[in-house]
């Protein structure tokens, strides 16, 4: 008897599981329908002017110098 009990109320608690997500599908908050009150401004991308540069406080060396003693050229 306990076990027929038992049985009947994971049952019942599967198929209330199975069966809650189902019910709301069509209040989905993901819907192709605008939502009313969002404002979205589109701007289109513009060149920067070209006298404009970026100055960074840095400067690339080299760990160690390597001389090229036999260099080739394609002719």
């Amino acid at each position: 008897m306990v076990a027929l009990v038992a049985f009947l109320i994971v049952s019942a608690v599967v198929i209330s599981g199975y069966r809650a997500p189902r019910q709301g599908a069509g209040d989905s908050p993901c819907r192709d329908e605008p939502v009313g009150g969002a404002t979205v401004i589109v701007v289109q991308p513009k060149r920067a002017s070209p006298g404009q540069d970026i100055v960074l406080p840095a400067n690339v060396q080299a760990f160690k110098d390597a001389p090229i003693t036999r260099a080739r050229t394609a002719t």
